[in-house]
């Protein structure tokens, strides 16, 4: 039971999403807003933040906090 309900949060929720980076603005040295498009609805809530990982350099993670509301489209 615990491994099918396992299995179907994983459909719904998987443990990482692929995304397109559509937008970067630099604002200041340390600040960048970077604009993400992802493969499916990212589903989060206000203060969380997301770990970003580019191809260019695998397995180094950045977190971004998330600035905006969730959107129906989003």
């Amino acid at each position: 039971m615990m491994r099918s309900a396992a299995e179907a949060d994983a459909r719904d929720h998987p443990p990482w999403w692929v995304g397109e980076i559509i937008a970067h603005d630099r604002r200041s040295v340390s600040v960048a807003v970077l604009t993400i498009r992802p493969d499916k609805p990212l589903p989060y809530r206000p203060g969380q933040y997301v770990p970003v990982q580019v191809t260019k350099w695998p397995r180094v993670w950045r977190p971004y906090s998330i600035a905006n509301a969730p959107r129906p489209t989003a």
